[in-house]
This record gives structure tokens, C-alpha cells and sequence, in this order.
């Protein structure tokens, strides 16, 4: 028998600890989980940020993304958070209202798997691991 992957018991238990940092009720966070650097598209990422917050500037929205730091990104102006890395990234992605991947590249995005496991909508961009609903057949 080939084990659940990822293990859906662990996630669910290990989300319920609380985070390594707080959250307000009043926000929406829009979150992210992976090394940031060119192929996790970071940097289209910041831009997404900034394009939302002239969209909707009344609306306190809070970019986090949880992971290593491999390459700086110029982000001071968009209000995101780089976050580092965390023993245990599910207390923030059950946090999340919206779970973004953004990848460039990511074959078997198992990070997509977790966030629905958590009951957290996905928003990926068309990339090897989460094609695009038009070339995806049968959709």
C-alpha cells in the first residue's frame, strides 16, 4: 500500500498549534509556502501584491510567504512579508483565506495537496505541476 502523501493526519494535527507569529481577525492573507527564489516566481508574486493593494486599497490584505530566503527580492514597496523559514508552516496555511502558487516550475506541487487538506482555496499560476483550466483536457 502506498502511504498517503502528504500524510493527512499529520497535517490537520500539526495545524492546530498555534503560529510562530500572530494574525488579525480583520485581515485577508494571502499566503505562500517555499523557497523564495526565481523558479517559485517570488518575484511575480510581489508584483500580484502590489497590483491587488492599488486594486483594492481599502481592504487590509497581508502577504506572508513562509520558507527558506535562497534570493533577495525587492519588496519593500509591495507590503509583503518574507517570513523565513518555520518548523511547522500548516498554523500559518490554515491562517491563509487564499494559498497562492506561483511557481515557475513545480512538478508535483505537494504544498497545493496541504492547503486543501486545510480546507484553504488554491491559486496557482499555469505551470508544469497546476495546469491551466484551458489545458487541462475534459475541463
Amino acid at each position: 500500500m502506498i502511504p498517503s502523501v502528504p500524510d493527512d493526519s499529520d497535517v490537520l494535527r500539526r495545524s492546530m498549534e498555534p503560529p510562530d507569529r500572530p494574525y488579525s481577525a480583520d485581515e485577508l492573507v494571502v499566503g505562500c509556502c517555499g523557497t523564495v527564489e526565481h523558479r517559485k516566481a517570488a518575484d511575480l508574486w510581489v508584483e500580484v501584491a502590489r497590483e491587488v493593494r492599488k486594486a483594492i486599497p481599502d481592504q487590509r490584505v497581508r502577504f506572508v510567504w513562509i520558507g527558506e530566503i535562497a534570493q533577495p527580492i525587492k519588496a519593500h514597496d509591495a507590503g509583503v512579508e518574507f517570513l523565513g523559514p518555520t518548523p511547522n508552516p500548516y498554523p500559518h496555511m490554515r491562517r491563509f483565506d487564499i494559498a497562492t502558487l506561483p511557481s515557475r516550475d513545480d512538478p508535483f506541487p505537494l504544498v497545493v495537496l496541504e492547503a486543501m487538506l486545510l480546507g484553504t482555496p488554491v491559486v496557482a499560476w499555469a505551470s508544469a505541476g497546476s495546469p491551466s483550466r484551458s489545458e487541462t483536457p475534459g475541463l
